[in-house]
């Protein structure tokens, strides 16, 4: 799986111009960084969180857990969506990231209701309708 990740990572960069999704980037991260095995020689990820924006790539990725993701990715992150969290370790995070007003909303969150907070520090609870 790692290795498939890292080969990703080069097409994308070497195709710019567009959105790459990583589903449960936790899974390639270790201790708030990339592991070892993701970056070998060429932290192509890192390359990408870092300077994907000059080849027109953004990221979208997934987590069950936030603290799982590297920190490098999580501190340039300009949006997260949130389902119900009650973790006290990862609502202490959520805490100073999101405020403490948001993050004390999270708990309180219904199935499928989720939060949308931005790095501008507005933020709304979405509450899918039935269909």
């Amino acid at each position: 799986m790692l290795d498939h990740w890292r080969a990703v990572g080069v097409v994308a960069y070497a195709a710019g111009n567009l959105l790459l999704c990583i589903d449960e980037l936790g899974l390639l991260c270790e201790n708030g960084q990339f592991k070892h095995e993701v970056k070998n020689d060429d932290p192509i990820l890192e390359k990408i969180v870092h300077f994907g924006r000059h080849r027109g790539i953004r990221i979208m990725s997934t987590s069950q857990l936030p603290t799982d993701i590297a920190l490098r990715y999580r501190s340039l992150c300009s949006e997260f969506r949130m389902f119900k969290i009650t973790e006290p370790e990862h609502m202490k995070y959520l805490a100073a990231r999101i405020g403490k007003a948001n993050a004390a909303k999270l708990p309180h969150l219904e199935k499928y209701w989720f939060m949308v907070w931005k790095d501008d520090g507005s933020t709304v609870i979405v509450r899918p309708q039935p269909v």
